[in-house]
């Protein structure tokens, strides 16, 4: 059985990274590694090191989890304000919109493509990892 890693099981910069990569301001691995006094490489070390991840992947988890109800208020918010991205996002959350588009194929024929919000965002998140992690 494997033993639950903590912060105590890593150094002081490496705890002061961590905090880095959670703090939303903080948007580069260059920014991350200056504000944490080591170098890049020593972030994409860490970044490779399962206990390091392990902290991470909590902090960061603890940290989404506590804007969860303040995140839902403003859309919501926005919603009822009359913004329409907030109001397809919120509905498109509920399972009771689907974006759907009509395109018209070489024979006529109508070819229908369905995209939900979470494909959309999963999407999105890749396409930010797959950037940093070329940094």
């Amino acid at each position: 059985m494997t033993q639950k890693v903590t912060y105590s099981d890593l150094t002081k910069k490496q705890i002061n990274a961590i905090d880095l990569f959670v703090n939303p301001k903080v948007t580069s691995i260059t920014e991350t590694a200056d504000k944490a006094g080591v170098a890049r490489k020593t972030i994409y070390t860490w970044l490779d090191d399962e206990n390091f991840n392990e902290v991470l992947n909590e902090k960061i988890d603890k940290f989404v989890n506590s804007q969860t109800a303040g995140v839902w208020k403003s859309l919501i918010a926005n919603a009822i304000d009359g913004d329409t991205r907030a109001i397809k996002l919120f509905f498109e959350m509920q399972g009771k919109y689907k974006d759907r588009k009509e395109i018209t194929g070489k024979n006529g024929g109508a070819i229908e493509i369905e995209q939900s919000a979470r494909e959309k965002v999963e999407s999105r998140i890749n396409s930010i990892a797959e950037r940093t992690a070329k940094e």
